[in-house]
Formats: structure tokens, C-alpha cells, sequence
């Protein structure tokens, strides 16, 4: 019996019309603002690690992302020697480690000779750095 009134207060059109124009009008509002049209290349995610030398953790310092359009991204290490950082745009990036307790030559991306490489819609990347 409870079915039966619920069943008979509902309305099929006007249920229909605000359940499906609204999700349409979103899809289309995704698209045009950052979806198919967009020029930018999709994010890949986060990606992290851990900074070790000699077998210890570097407990102090930042790892730096630094892309072919000049744009850096900056993730500190914390106590345990790991980094973490999000919402990056797809494609190569020289690595930069800048720290006391590493070596002077990986704090320039130039020289540090260590390099990333993200994929767009891959899953998070871990990218350790062990130096001696």
C-alpha cells in the first residue's frame, strides 16, 4: 500500500525534466570550461617519494619540479625524508633536490641530471632519490 501512494504522488514528467536537463547542462558546462576544448594537457596526479643518502633519510630541504615553460613546483621534505605533491599537468620535468645534507650539484635542474616523466591519467607516480 505504501508503494502504491508513493508511486501515485510522482509526477514521471516532472521528475524526468529535473533529474536530466540539469546533468545536461553540466556535461556541456564541463566541456566548454576545461574538458575536451581545453588547451591545456590533463592532470596526471600525484606524485611523491623519499630522499635518502647514505641509507638515512633527508630530513630537511625541498624537491623542486621544473618544467620546459618555466614553471616550478615545490614540495618540502618532511622528517621521514618523503615529499608529496598534486594536480600536475603531463610531461617531462628536470628534478632538482635542494638540501644540506645532498650534494651542492642536484640543487640546479640543469646539473642534477635526474628527470621525471608524467603521463596524463596514470595513477600516482612514487619517484625515490637515493644518493650516496
Amino acid at each position: 500500500m505504501k508503494w502504491q501512494l508513493l508511486r501515485k504522488n510522482r509526477s514521471p514528467h516532472s521528475v524526468g525534466r529535473s533529474l536530466h536537463w540539469p546533468q545536461i547542462g553540466l556535461l556541456i558546462l564541463g566541456l566548454l570550461n576545461g574538458g575536451c576544448f581545453s588547451g591545456e594537457p590533463p592532470l596526471s596526479g600525484v606524485v611523491g617519494g623519499r630522499v635518502v643518502r647514505n641509507g638515512q633519510p633527508v630530513t630537511a630541504g625541498r624537491v623542486e619540479l621544473h618544467s620546459g615553460d618555466a614553471e616550478v613546483v615545490v614540495a618540502e621534505i618532511n622528517a621521514e625524508g618523503s615529499y608529496s605533491m598534486d594536480s600536475l599537468q603531463a610531461g617531462d620535468y628536470h628534478v632538482a633536490i635542494v638540501s644540506e645534507r645532498v650534494p651542492e650539484k642536484f640543487a640546479d635542474p640543469q646539473t642534477s641530471g635526474l628527470t621525471i616523466q608524467l603521463e596524463a591519467g596514470t595513477g600516482p607516480l612514487i619517484a625515490d632519490f637515493e644518493f650516496p
